[in-house]
């Protein structure tokens, strides 16, 4: 949506009026316009919360880390616009250290990118499809990390059509410039239509086989972590997802030792971490522990780790233990909500309310679109007899997630409850 209007200009330079001054002399006012929507919608986007913490890195390294991530990720693209195999339904969110392997694919797409620019600006027809290739692609593929997801084979939905043309208007130019030569042009182009036919037919068996066998994947949870856990063992979320899965299917082993590629790689801190949370998802208490003070081996800092040792105690009702872990979490990492969030729990059951209600309030002020956090002082509102504010943080909650089961369930026992206060009267 923000580079919509950057590429209008384009088009309207390149295919309508010819050139920016033309451009610029007949629709200067219309283009303006357009311009105006993107301050716009920022304000709109930021005003429900933004992209909920998915952009963005506090360290400036992850940055240039990010952007020559990005232009492996973008020669993969566009490998696999040509050859859609092996496909990756979720990459991870690891950004890995800047190495000297990433060099030719930077140097690759850079220089693809200046041809680029340069070509729209000697012919701007010409160099159309290679600008807005890489303008769609900007806002996921620059140096602004989308954190959630640092690759992802659907930033390539618009640019891939992108691509398509070019090579097919690239085809019908070499069809063309080696066919046979005739002297009645109709029978030329005959032979050519016919080549292309054969090459359309051919292509379309290919790919629509193989989109077949892709969508197999996802046609139940097991399958589509599998293969993604299976291509990226060093995905800990995608090992986590498949774990998860086989626990429910009685495979406890099986999701343990799904991690031990992570755990046996530079990443094992937070493998052993990953694990510790699918295991305590799953309630095996005992082996969680153990994997969260692995970590802590490696890493006596591992804030994540400590986050879910107090997790543990919480939920065994050792709510001073928990207290413990938590703060020595947040020690670490002061503006994480997740963590301030489950402080605010353990605060609870020691019935201190109040500190309870300021870590609540905190965290949201850092994270305004997290659910969790909603519901928690939704529900402590209706512990202290506040129904209105109560029913206001049900609503946000489920604004946020519609399917939260919590916010679900007591949102209409909160409207009956203020129902029967205005009732009974003053």
């Amino acid at each position: 949506m923000v580079t919509a209007p950057f590429a209008l200009v384009l088009i309207d330079v390149a295919l309508v009026a010819g050139s920016w001054s033309a451009m610029f002399r007949e629709r200067r006012f219309w283009h303006v316009a357009n311009f105006v929507a993107i301050p716009v919608a920022f304000t709109l986007i930021v005003r429900q919360g933004g992209r909920g913490g998915t952009v963005g890195t506090e360290h400036p390294s992850d940055r240039l880390a990010y952007l020559v991530l990005q232009s492996e990720s973008i020669v993969n693209y566009l490998k696999l616009c040509y050859w859609p195999s092996p496909l990756i339904f979720d990459y991870g969110t690891v950004i890995p250290p800047l190495s000297a392997s990433q060099l030719p694919a930077f140097i690759a797409v850079a220089s693809l990118a200046m041809l680029a620019v340069i070509y729209f600006w000697r012919q701007p027809i010409v160099g159309l499809l290679g600008v807005l290739f890489f303008l769609i692609l900007g806002p996921t593929s620059s140096l602004v990390p989308v954190t959630t997801q640092v690759t992802a084979e659907h930033r390539m939905y618009l640019p891939l059509a992108l691509v398509l043309t070019g090579s097919v208007v690239a085809l019908a130019w070499a069809l063309i410039r080696f066919a046979p030569l005739v002297e009645d042009a109709r029978q030329q182009n005959a032979v050519v239509l016919n080549r292309l036919r054969w090459i359309t037919a051919g292509l379309t068996v290919v790919l629509v086989t193989l989109t077949f066998f892709r969508n197999t994947h996802y046609r139940s949870d097991f399958a589509l972590w599998q293969d993604t856990a299976l291509k990226v063992p060093t995905n800990l979320r995608a090992c986590r997802m498949f774990g998860m899965v086989l626990m429910e299917l009685g495979a406890k082993e099986a999701a343990i030792h799904i991690f031990d590629v992570a755990i046996d790689s530079p990443l094992a801190t937070d493998a052993y971490c990953a694990r510790s949370e699918m295991l305590l998802t799953a309630g095996d208490f005992d082996l969680a522990a153990k994997d969260a003070r692995s970590a802590l081996k490696i890493d006596p800092n591992c804030h994540l780790a400590l986050n879910l040792l107090g997790g543990l105690a919480f939920k065994q009702n050792d709510n001073e233990a928990a207290l413990e872990f938590f703060d020595r979490a947040l020690s670490y990492e002061p503006k994480n909500a997740t963590y301030l969030r489950n402080r605010g729990g353990a605060l609870i059951h020691l019935d201190r309310l109040l500190e309870a209600r300021e870590n609540y309030e905190t965290a949201l002020a850092i994270a305004p679109v997290d659910p969790e956090s909603h519901f928690a002082l939704a529900m402590l509102d209706l512990r202290e007899g506040r129904l209105a504010m109560a029913r206001q943080g049900l609503q946000q909650t489920l604004y946020y997630n519609a399917n939260h089961p919590g916010a679900l369930q007591s949102l209409p026992d909160v409207e009956k409850q203020i129902i029967l206060s205005k009732n009974r009267g003053p």
